[in-house]
Formats: C-alpha cells, structure tokens, sequence
C-alpha cells in the first residue's frame, strides 16, 4: 500500500462530483482519514473494520456541499465506524448497537399508550440490522451527522407511532435521518415527534397554564408578543422602570413553564426523563406557543 493509499480509496469512493470539489493536497487527505480511523479504532476497541471499508464508507457520507476533506472532522467517526461494522453484519458490532441503543430503548422513548416495547424493538433491530426484501440493512443510512442514539430513537419513534396506528407501510427512514441529524441535530428531532405524540395533552396543560396567570400578567404578554410592545414601553403603561419588567416578564415565563410541567405530569405520569423531554419542547417554542394561543383568544 503506498502512502496515499486511504486517498486514493477515498477518491474512488466518493459520490461523483465530490472528489473534483476536494482542494486540499494527498498529504492532508490522508492525515485526517488515518486520524478518524484511529479516533473510531479507540472509540470502538471490540469492534474491526478493515480500513479500506471503513474509509468506503466515510466517502459516501461525505457532506455533499464541502470542498474540504476537513468536513469529515465534524462526523460522528465512531459513530459511524459502528454503524460500518453493523452494515458488514459483524455480530461484536450487533451486541455493541443493541445494549447500547436498543435493549433500554423503552427507558428513553415515550412509546404511545398500549405500543409493546418488545415489539417496536423488534421492529427496528430488523429494520436497522436484518435488511428486507433484499434491501441492505437500513443503518447504513445514517449520515453521521448527529449523534447515532439521537437517530436511533427518531427511527424507534416513528416505528411505535405506525405501530399504533396499525399501520403496516414502511417507516420513512430517509426523513428520519433528515431530521435526526440535520442542521437542527438530533435533539430537536425528538422534540418534534414528542410534540406530535403529545400534542393534544401539551396544548392543553398550556392552554391552562396560561389562563391561570393573574390577568395583569396575561395583559403583559399579550401587549408584548402581540402588540409588539417592548417592555420599557410596557413599563411606561404600568409606570415601572424597565427592569423591573424585564424581572417580571422572567418570572412569568419561568412561572408559566412550571405549571404547564405539573400539569403535564400529573395527566400523562410519564417518567421524568421523558416529562424533561417535553419540557424542552415548551422551552424550545415558548414564544411561538405564547403567541399563538394569545393570537386565538
């Protein structure tokens, strides 16, 4: 093998168009490949993949926009050297996937009401691992662009929720990767399908919250995320200095979040971990929400 031999892999691999992109000189190339293969190598000591394949395998998920090798530095290597390994059908792979993402899958995925654990398992390890109909395991679908757990959980969602609806089409794991390791990352994937699993439960726990609030505060809000109002403004109708409103719009918000989480947890009794989960979905949209809700009454 000469020096520039992962290069030369790397080039031949590539999808067309990616190798003319790349600027940077052989010598570079193959510095970073080597270092990510010894980073996955550390990263995954049970695990083997040939070299060769797992360089293969960087090529195809190479960011399709870059035009520098460097790109590769912000995948997920070990990440994806698993998943390389997995998609080679390497059994010390397959134990390492599944005690690490999907024997407590039902610890950190809210599966709808009456969904078996054991069976949205099932159905992703076959569909992650086995393949179908002659099609390759659909792991090698992820891009190594968010974290594998993240995406893990995404696909599982999306598996539980068909599973309840009783529907038997395939899940569509090219938007599961889309949103699990997009621009976003994988976190805010997450929020989005717990948002559409708890939707109804979420609107209202919030819709309540919000009416609860002393009217002076409903009128803050509303003379601020509606009438566009900023608070030094505000403080001028309600005669307080500036900062005392920023206090005050802080304390509301803060107050608004707690009772829309107490709520939630006494109506769904889900664990703490997924009620924090959710919770990062009323944080993350707070501001949308407030406004929405305040556009309607």
């Amino acid at each position: 093998m000469g020096s520039a031999h992962l290069t030369e892999l790397f080039r031949g691999a590539a999808p067309a168009g990616v190798s003319a992109r790349i600027t940077d000189d052989e010598a570079h190339i193959e510095r970073v490949l080597a270092r990510l293969l010894d980073e996955a190598r550390a990263a995954r000591p049970s695990i083997d993949v040939p070299r060769e394949d797992f360089v293969l395998h960087l090529a195809l998920h190479f960011p399709p926009a870059a035009t520098s090798i460097d790109a590769l530095e912000e995948l997920r290597a070990s990440d994806l050297y698993l998943a390389c390994a997995c998609l080679r059908g390497d059994g010390a792979a397959m134990t390492v996937f599944d005690a690490s993402y999907l024997a407590n899958l039902g610890a950190v995925v809210p599966f709808p009401a009456g969904t078996n654990a054991g069976d949205v398992k099932q159905a992703v390890r076959e569909k992650l691992l086995m393949g179908h109909d002659g099609d390759p395991p659909k792991i090698g679908d992820y891009s190594g662009r968010g974290d594998l757990g993240g995406w893990v959980r995404v696909v599982a969602m999306r598996v539980a929720l068909n599973l309840a609806r009783g529907k038997t089409r395939e899940v569509e794991l090219e938007e599961s990767d889309r949103l699990a390791d997009g621009a976003a990352g994988s976190d805010d994937a997450e929020l989005g399908l717990l948002k559409k699993l708890y939707q109804a439960e979420f609107r209202e726990a919030f819709q309540q919250a919000l009416t609860g609030l002393p009217v002076r505060d409903r009128n803050m809000l509303r003379q601020h995320y509606i009438d566009g109002l900023t608070l030094e403004q505000i403080g001028a109708v309600y005669q307080v200095h500036r900062v005392t409103m920023v206090r005050r719009m802080t304390e509301t918000r803060k107050e608004l979040a707690t009772e829309t989480r107490r709520r939630l947890k006494a109506k769904l009794r889900v664990s703490r971990g997924e009620l924090d989960s959710i919770m990062r979905l009323l944080q993350s949209q707070l501001d949308v929400s407030i406004r929405a809700y305040l556009e309607d009454h």
